[in-house]
């Protein structure tokens, strides 16, 4: 799990997928100096000194080709650290899924995150976590959820006034071990009748694949 801080204040997660590179959501960083930012590895604590945290810089970042902030889409990016992390029992990288494909709905699911933990907008000193199911893209596309702005690219999970909130965004959306989603966006108020809905990251293996080699 990673953490964006912009000017020393948490703003975004994410997660490393190789031992220089943080994935995220583009909307975090669009139309941002990277100098504003640093990424957290290692931490549970935000401003406590935790044996195993990292601080790092970002070298570069780069934004989906694609993305749209309205109505949202292709909302991924990848962060360049400065320098490779030093893998340790708390900093380690996760897979993610590779094969183009959808969760079976019902899969229950896992998203960390140092967001809001309810709609009055508290936000956490330390990692929180939170269980949601995924739920279909037909139910997430109906006329009382998200009325048909959900595309392939996308994923929906949330329910029983569960889901990820304000400053959760970048984060992973974890199933069976491997990574899903990317925190994208959710309704107004946090674990409402709403889903939230979340980058599908099967389905631009080929990009970052493209982008981490072609920035070595």
């Amino acid at each position: 799990m990673a953490l964006l801080l912009k000017d020393g204040k948490a703003w975004c997660g994410g997660f490393l997928v190789a031992d220089q590179w943080v994935a995220s959501a583009a909307h975090c960083l669009h139309g941002m100096k990277s100098e504003e930012f640093s990424v957290v590895l290692g931490a549970h604590s935000i401003y406590k000194d935790d044996s195993f945290k990292e601080v790092f810089k970002i070298q570069s970042y780069f934004l989906h080709s694609e993305f749209k902030e309205d109505p949202r889409q292709n909302d991924i990016l990848l962060m360049k650290l400065n320098e490779k992390v030093t893998i340790s029992p708390a900093v380690k990288t996760i897979g993610f899924q590779r094969v183009n494909q959808d969760v079976s709905p019902g899969t229950m699911c896992l998203v960390p995150g140092w967001g809001s933990t309810s709609s009055s907008g508290r936000k956490p000193e330390k990692l929180q976590e939170v269980e949601v199911p995924i739920i279909s893209r037909t139910v997430c596309n109906g006329r009382r959820d998200h009325d048909g702005n959900v595309n392939e690219n996308m994923l929906c999970a949330g329910g029983l006034r569960k889901d990820a909130c304000e400053g959760d965004s970048g984060g992973p959306l974890v199933c069976n071990g491997i990574v899903e989603g990317i925190v994208s966006f959710g309704p107004s108020v946090c674990g409402g009748k709403k889903s939230g809905v979340y980058v599908r990251i099967s389905a631009y293996v080929d990009w970052i694949d493209s982008i981490m080699a072609n920035n070595s």
